[in-house]
């Protein structure tokens, strides 16, 4: 292992050359003692603890068995190696020594193990040093991973970070018989699972499996000498972040036909690294006006010499750079200067870093520049600030690296010294530019400045107050500024609220999307710009979108949601800096649901109460969730629905199938309440627990609650979820059982969705129908035979209904013998339509006089009279007897209205309106008919819906106000 990586990861970087002058190798480390620490000069008790501690932690452990004339390097595995195998995505990279076999010709076996060695040692600093994790060497070949153990948000670009400095390493390592190595090296992105393969001693954490991996082999196959070529994938992450070339699409070796290959030639020359992930082309501004308007008053200070400071916090994702951007260009007209220090996470030991990085863009230094060049352009540079650059020039030339002659030599300077003056020049700098034109300077993601830099803006604040400066700093929430005064003003960017959401989701994808989508978009990215953004991009990606000019239609269903691959690595760093336990504990809160229960969490977690307690206020800490629920029963929810589905996305699919069983079992058996109130998430954890026959019960109970409540769309949704489980079962006496419930509920559902009269409607009695016969059920038959009937009849299919009409009597006289009321009633609307009224009325008395089993759950037993009623109503007013008519319509109405069931009432509505429309009693009709357009359009019942707009419209024209009829209800107006 590379010892001085080592200990700058644990944070005693200054020990480096006091262990390198003592030669400890990584072999010599592990067996360090105090006194040891002591003579290498580490004096400080507590930094002697650390390294004592950090040692003790090493368990050396071989990356891989000898491979040919190369010795293994034996080295540690991360301490904080996840101790189950997970899945994830990670960014692999596979690095090759070009010409092994030829230099294991021309060199002594001795000297290639020494070149070997420095070869080894190189690809693992530089790998280390951004974080990466290498994980074996394969002979000459070595493969490395990052996002692994801890995810980052930005491990794509690590990755490729890592592999130019590799190849730049490797060119630095000569022999004699070879003038330089060559490197060459593929990256990709994608799906793994990591975790041991082996028992034992065997077990090796970092094992991956999937197509990530031989992916990453097969691009470095196809890369050059000194060439890194990633995949398509990748690329995407790194977005314009580097100087790319597309190779094309070619077809690589078990992979497949057409695959994207890119080309890394170097860094890019975005100005930031916002423009250079996201571009130049941005999405509409939407949401942040009172943002706006802040930024700009005070800039109309700052031209007034007035110096502000203007601090920019929020989560990731919230869009701090986006404002920015947005602010820059509201200035594009304006004549001023401006400075961009933009922070970033691999440099926050790096003095300067963000300085030096702003003024090599500035003075727009290239690799290719002859050596004078640079410092002519920093004389340029330098001279539009300050009139005198004689000071100045060395100063910074140093800072920078730049080659300037003796004379500007600042060798005999201490350290402190150096910095005094270079912060005075930079200080001038600032002033100069200022004085010029007004001057705005950005500092960009403040909670990664190292902390000399951080300190040179502490002293920019100290100065501007009387300059025309408007320094904007953006930070996430962990970062925490000392600035305050008159001058500091802080805008804390809070979530876009649905209707701006829709509104961005909408840009991104060009045209308008279906309702159904942006729900989903909205719903799972909790108002987080970059959530929004990324989440309908990977929707429109998914084909599920059929381009119809100025809008998209859904082509079929659309998928379950996943995390986008662009937010899978920041999402995942959020969980990885967590302790294992509050992992643990958001890995089953996730599979629970975005809010979860504590007490069904303690029950199926296996962690003792105090942990648990912790591990919660380890997340609600970090911001990952939120306190909810009561006193008596607290839960927790999910701060972002995308959290939760990185969290359960994390868990291999067989711990989610197990976790989903224990779930669902601790309801039925714990938490009954729960349960019998909410079906449909028993159903959903035994469903995705894969366990068939224990899911669909809970499924068709879910269905029948929602049903009751008017809730169609629901229960459609619960049912289609059923039969879609019930496709994994074999077929069989079964699965038809199985089959049978959930049709008939089917059934239930689409008449109050769809209308009795529905194709869809009747296709489900008639499969119930033939589900009944397959299995022998006689009241499922029945009731299937009725629902049929319905379905016939309405559509005034009288034959067929007939025919269903007398199965339906034939069944009934089977299961309860002759002259019985099952039937009776389709006897008697048969006979009605037929013009046999006189055959009606004794059918339709003879129902409503006898109580009959209940064959429609759809309105209950208890209301089993209403529809009987009703049409017994009609049929007594076609024959003469207009009062009793009267009185069996009134019976039917009051019957229904009981219940509180609104389909029930729709349905009752409906024939009375029949009724009223028969009898000619407008005010009767145009009163009922209003009540049933406002129950209708509340609880989403457009096939009554439309009858009741009928019967309104009758009314109005038969009194005489066509014009009114000619206009669309208002249901907010309607009498009730």
């Amino acid at each position: 292992m590379n010892v001085a990586t080592w200990l700058r990861g644990i944070g005693l970087g200054q020990y480096e050359k006091a262990f390198r002058d003592n030669d400890v190798s990584g072999e010599v480390l592990a067996h360090l003692r105090a006194e040891d620490l002591t003579r290498l000069g580490v004096t400080s008790v507590g930094h002697r603890r650390k390294l004592l501690d950090a040692i003790a932690s090493l368990a050396p452990v071989s990356r891989s068995a000898p491979v040919g004339a190369s010795a293994s390097l034996t080295t540690a595995l991360p301490l904080s190696a996840p101790p189950a195998a997970e899945r994830r995505q990670l960014t692999v990279m596979f690095v090759d020594l070009v010409g092994s076999t030829e230099l294991s010709r021309q060199l002594d076996p001795e000297e290639l193990r020494a070149v070997m060695r420095r070869y080894r040692s190189a690809v693992t600093e530089e790998v280390e040093c951004l974080g990466g994790h290498v994980a074996k060497f394969l002979g000459d070949g070595i493969l490395a991973y990052f996002g692994w153990p801890k995810a980052q948000e930005d491990a794509a670009e690590r990755a490729v970070k890592a592999a130019l400095r590799i190849v730049a390493a490797a060119g630095g390592i000569k022999t004699q018989e070879v003038p330089h190595l060559r490197a060459r090296i593929g990256i990709a992105t994608g799906l793994v699972v990591i975790g041991s393969l082996g028992e034992g001693e065997a077990e090796r954490p970092d094992e991956i499996v999937g197509v990530t991996p031989n992916l990453a082999a097969r691009l470095q196959q196809a890369a050059g000498p000194d060439q890194v070529v990633i995949s398509e994938t990748t690329r995407h992450l790194v977005g314009g972040i580097f100087d790319l070339e597309d190779l094309g699409r070619q077809p690589i070796k078990g992979i497949g036909p057409s695959v994207a290959l890119w080309r890394v030639h170097g860094i890019g020359r975005s100005e930031s690294r916002f423009e250079g992930l996201h571009g130049t082309m941005l999405t509409p501004f939407v949401g942040r006006g009172r943002e706006i308007d802040l930024l700009l008053e005070r800039w109309g200070r700052v031209r007034r010499t007035m110096g502000q400071v203007v601090l920019v916090t929020g989560e990731p994702g919230i869009g701090k750079s986006r404002l920015v951007r947005f602010f820059v260009d509201r200035l594009r007209g304006d004549r001023l200067q401006a400075i961009h220090f933009d922070a970033s996470p691999y440099y926050t030991n790096s003095a300067l870093r963000p300085v030096i990085s702003e003024i090599r863009r500035s003075a727009e230094f290239a690799n290719i520049d002859p050596d004078k060049t640079p410092f002519r352009k920093l004389e340029l540079l330098l001279g539009r600030a300050l009139p005198d650059t004689t000071g100045a020039i060395p100063v910074i030339a140093d800072l920078l690296g730049v080659r300037t002659g003796e004379q500007h030599s600042l060798r005999d300077l201490t350290p402190q010294q150096r910095k005094t003056i270079t912060f005075e020049v930079l200080l001038n700098w600032v002033e100069g530019l200022a004085t010029r034109h007004p001057l705005l300077m950005v500092v960009e993601d403040a909670q990664w400045l190292d902390p000399t830099t951080l300190e040179l803006v502490d002293r920019i604040n100290n100065r501007i107050a009387q300059l025309p400066v408007l320094l904007l700093v953006t930070f996430r929430p962990e970062f925490k500024p000392t600035w305050s005064g008159a001058h500091v003003d802080c805008i804390v960017l809070e979530r876009l609220d649905p209707i701006e959401a829709a509104a961005v989701a909408e840009a991104v994808a060009g045209k308008r999307l279906p309702q159904e989508v942006l729900n989903e978009i909205v719903a799972h990215t909790d108002g987080v710009p970059l959530f929004i953004e990324e989440l309908t991009k990977a929707m429109r990606d998914l084909n599920v979108l059929v381009d119809a000019g100025d809008h998209f239609d859904l082509l079929g269903s659309l998928p379950a949601v996943t995390v986008p691959v662009t937010l899978q690595d920041a999402l995942m760093a959020r969980l990885d800096s967590l302790p294992p336990s509050a992992r643990h504990a958001a890995q089953v809160g996730a599979v629970i649901g975005r809010e979860f229960d504590r007490a069904l969490l303690a029950s199926v977690s296996d962690m003792p109460a105090d942990e648990l307690e912790t591990a919660l206020s380890e997340l609600i800490g970090a911001e990952l969730i939120l306190s909810g629920g009561t006193t008596a029963s607290p839960a927790n929810i999910f701060k972002h629905a995308l959290i939760q589905d990185a969290a359960y996305e994390s868990l291999l699919k067989r711990r989610r199938r197990e976790l989903h069983g224990a779930i669902a079992d601790a309801l039925v058996n714990r938490f009954k309440d729960t349960a019998t109130a909410h079906p449909e998430l028993v159903a959903g954890h035994y469903g995705r627990a894969g366990l068939v026959e224990q899911a669909v019960p809970y499924y068709q109970a879910a269905a029948r609650t929602a049903i009751m409540r008017s809730a169609t769309r629901e229960a459609l949704g619960q049912l289609n979820n059923g039969l879609s489980l019930l496709e994994k079962l074999p077929e069989g006496l079964e699965r038809n059982r199985l089959e049978l419930g959930l049709r008939l509920a089917l059934g239930d559902a689409l008449r109050a969705a769809r209308g009795t009269a529905a194709v869809e409607t009747g296709t489900a009695y008639a499969r119930a129908r033939f589900l009944a016969g397959q299995t022998g059920a006689e009241h499922e038959n029945l009731r299937a035979c009725y629902g049929e009937f319905l379905c016939y009849y309405n559509r005034a299919e009288l034959d067929r209904a007939r025919e269903v009409e007398n199965e339906l009597m034939r069944a009934a006289a089977r299961a309860y013998g002759e002259g019985g009321p099952i039937g009776a009633d389709a006897a008697g609307f048969v006979a009605l339509w037929m013009g046999d009224f006189a055959t009606a009325r004794s059918f339709l008395e003879q129902r409503v006089s006898t109580r009959a089993p209940d064959l429609d759950p759809l309105l209950g037993a208890d209301i089993a009279d209403a529809g009987p009623n009703l049409y017994l109503a009609r049929t007594l007013l076609i024959l003469g007897y207009p009062e009793q008519g009267y009185r069996r319509c009134r019976q039917g109405l009051e019957t229904a209205e009981k219940t509180r069931q609104p389909f029930a009432i729709a349905l009752a509505l409906a024939n009375a309106c029949v009724y009223y429309h028969l009898c000619k009693d407008w005010l009767a009709l145009r009163r009922d008919s209003e009540r049933l357009i406002a129950l209708a359009s509340e609880k989403a019942m457009p096939a009554m819906l439309n009858k009741g707009r009928g019967f309104r419209a009758a009314a109005l024209i038969a009194e005489g106000n066509a014009t009114e009829a000619s206009r669309p209800s208002n249901p907010a107006t309607s009498t009730t």
